[in-house]
């Protein structure tokens, strides 16, 4: 009788036991869900502020496609936020580390496209900010992933009989070609394939034949795909020339050139062996600027056109610390190339803006211009031709995206 009665309460031990477990994995389970969510997100900055604690400057908006003269009156060489995601915005979203972003000349705007994917987001919209009216231009919704297809050319599109891209990693993919006004992908869905980080598109996946160089017409609002050879620079790095009007591309095997009707031509032997990179182009100098990657150099190496292939500078004096994935920018009003590269971790938490001058070969750090929290992989600064100053795009792993810009 006594061995029943222990084994009874042995049991009753043990069951509450299990449930007590069940629950509490459970509801880590829902709090991680939650808490990641961007709307739990906007709760917490509503009831505590901005979660880098630092409110935006007030840029009086003013009709979008002109010249918002407010931003001459910010303080100069240091970073402005002029834009923070809150509850009361039409526009909500969680930036993507791996997106890569265009500025549109034609238009003051700063474009972002580009998905971390892995079965956590499907964006596949453009995102974009207009600088003169100081705001998020309102988004046409995702593709649901479930009609995801393969069209009868072989080419992955977002919902049957719609010339759509797939949500995809884009890196330095993305540029915007201010002569022909589009926005041109040169990246693919790598991540999903089969195996990869899931099985999503395992039905569907072997059908692709191959993945094109997506062009997005803003004169139409329509996505198209180029012609002729397409070649993929996930993860690495593309530019556009402004005095050619051409966008080069840049991989460890070849240098590459976008031709209207062939598509990638091969114009170079090698480039920077690394993945993450960063390129631009000095227009300057005339000259592209690539700098970072995955092996942590501090090098700068650059192209002109007619070389065989990128030459790593010498650079004597200081240097940022070697990063990857890092901001990267040229500055034509000032003649540099400016670089924002995270603190380590010993040091503080924030980063650091740097100046490269190609000319001199010669690097300098603007202090003034520390930067209050730390970026990681971020591909989301550009220049803003309307108004002679940097555009950024940002967020702390816990807060909404920020708008930001620097006067030099």
């Amino acid at each position: 009788m006594k061995v029943s009665k222990i084994a009874r309460a042995y049991l009753v031990v043990i069951g509450i036991s299990v449930n007590i477990l069940f629950s509490l994995i459970v509801g880590y389970a829902v709090y991680g869900k939650v808490t990641s969510h961007w709307r739990w997100k906007q709760f917490v900055q509503l009831v505590d502020g901005p979660v880098d604690k630092i409110n935006a400057t007030l840029v009086e908006p003013v009709d979008s496609g002109t010249i918002n003269t407010n931003y001459f009156n910010l303080p100069t060489k240091k970073w402005i936020k002029i834009h923070q995601q809150t509850i009361d915005d039409s526009v909500h979203f969680k930036r993507q580390t791996h997106a890569g972003s265009a500025f549109d000349t034609n238009r003051g705007r700063m474009i972002i496209y580009g998905s971390d994917t892995h079965g956590q987001d499907w964006s596949n919209q453009l995102r974009i900010f207009d600088l003169a009216a100081v705001q998020w231009l309102p988004e046409i919704q995702a593709d649901d992933f479930l009609q995801y297809t393969v069209n009868e050319n072989g080419i992955p599109i977002a919902k049957p009989g719609i010339l759509r891209p797939w949500a995809m990693h884009t890196f330095d993919a993305v540029e915007y070609d201010s002569h022909k006004d589009r926005l041109i992908v040169a990246s693919h869905p790598k991540h999903l394939a089969p195996g990869r980080f899931g099985n999503w598109m395992g039905h569907i996946w072997s059908e692709i034949q191959y993945h094109p160089t997506w062009l997005y017409e803003f004169k139409n609002s329509t996505w198209n795909v180029g012609k002729g050879n397409a070649v993929s620079f996930f993860p690495y790095a593309t530019a556009y020339s402004t005095k050619t009007n051409e966008i080069i591309g840049f991989r460890p095997n070849g240098i590459f050139k976008l031709t209207d009707d062939k598509g990638w031509l091969k114009i170079g032997n090698k480039s920077v062996n690394a993945y993450h990179t960063n390129a631009v182009f000095d227009s300057i100098n005339n000259a592209f600027v690539i700098f970072g990657g995955n092996t942590l150099s501090n090098s700068i190496h650059v192209y002109r056109h007619g070389d065989e292939r990128t030459q790593e500078q010498k650079t004597p004096g200081i240097r940022p610390v070697g990063t990857q994935s890092s901001p990267v920018a040229f500055h034509p009003g000032i003649g540099k190339t400016v670089v924002l590269v995270d603190t380590p971790e010993s040091v503080s938490d924030g980063a650091e803006t740097w100046l490269y001058d190609l000319t001199s070969d010669s690097w300098v750090q603007m202090e003034s211009a520390f930067f209050p929290f730390k970026l990681g992989m971020n591909y989301n600064m550009q220049y803003d031709t309307y108004h002679n100053q940097l555009v950024l795009i940002a967020s702390t792993e816990e807060g909404l995206p920020s708008v930001w810009v620097l006067r030099l």
